[in-house]
Parts: C-alpha cells; sequence; structure tokens
C-alpha cells in the first residue's frame, strides 16, 4: 500500500473520516467541531463500517503480510502506554481488533462488546498512524481510500457537511 498518492489531493467526504482524520492530524478545533455534528447515541453501523476498515487498511500497511506473532501484543501495549486512561479498551481488545483487521478468524472479536471495540479500533488506527509517520496528504487518502471502500460495499456513512 502507498504511503501517499500521485496526483491531486484526496480528502475524506464523510463525518466519521473528517473526524478521525482531524483527530490523527491533532486538529483539535476542527475534531471537537465535528463531534458537535453527529448525532446522539451509538455510531450506526454505516459509520462503524467505516472505523473498521479504516482500521484493517492501518494495520495491514504497519504489519505488512508477514507479522510476527509476538508484534501484535506489543503494538497493543504500545497502545495501551500511550493512553491518558480515558479510553475503556485494554491492550486485550485492542490485540483482538488488531488481529481480526489482519485476518485471523479466531481472534476473540466476538466476545468484545461493539462501543468497545470501536474504541479499541479506534486506539489501533492511532497508533498505527503515529507509528507509520504519515503526513496530512497520506492520512486523508487512507481515509478517503477506506470511505471509497465501504461505499462500494454498499454502506453509507454519513456525509459531512
Amino acid at each position: 500500500m502507498r504511503a501517499r498518492p500521485a496526483g491531486s489531493p484526496v480528502r475524506p467526504r464523510t463525518l466519521v473520516g473528517k473526524w478521525l482524520t482531524a483527530a490523527l492530524l491533532e486538529q483539535h478545533e476542527l475534531r471537537d467541531q465535528l463531534v458537535a455534528q453527529f448525532p446522539r447515541g451509538p455510531l450506526t453501523d454505516d459509520n462503524q463500517a467505516l472505523i473498521t476498515t479504516i482500521c484493517e487498511l492501518a494495520v495491514r500497511a504497519y504489519f505488512g503480510t508477514g507479522y510476527d506473532a509476538h508484534a501484535v501484543p506489543e503494538f497493543a501495549a504500545g497502545v495501551h502506554d500511550r493512553q491518558d486512561g480515558n479510553f475503556s479498551a485494554g491492550p486485550a481488545e485492542v490485540a483482538a481488533v488488531v488481529r481480526a483487521a489482519l485476518g485471523e478468524t479466531d481472534a476473540g472479536l466476538s466476545e468484545i462488546p461493539p462501543a468497545k471495540a470501536i474504541t479499541a479500533r479506534i486506539l489501533a488506527v492511532t497508533h498505527a498512524f503515529q507509528l507509520l509517520e504519515w503526513d496530512e496528504p497520506a492520512v486523508n487518502y487512507h481515509v478517503a481510500e477506506a470511505e471509497a471502500i465501504v461505499f462500494r460495499q454498499g454502506w453509507q456513512p454519513q456525509l459531512a457537511t
């Protein structure tokens, strides 16, 4: 997977995509403005599908195809070490979502409540993007690529206004 596309810049179009991009790029004011646009209640299945796809792209870019099985728990511990304690997902949940994103079928994801799994995916995405040291065009590209994938799959995450 390329870290940055050639040609014209690509930007996310969805509310979740723009919010996650702002969070990844530490654009706190924009992130907070976008949070205010989210509907009350849990994320829709469409928006969860987008977060799942972004997680898959990010961890696959970080780990590649021939990853060491010990690398996943180390990655999850690294996520935990960077947390400020305000998240509900710990290393076990992060490791499960990462293993699932890498295609492991027995990752233990079914035992994690959906809200905790979404938090773990967001934490994994953030950590992977930080370790990959992707700049703004690369972040925009990968989030927009995830959006394109979920739209092709028939999901309809909320578009940003």
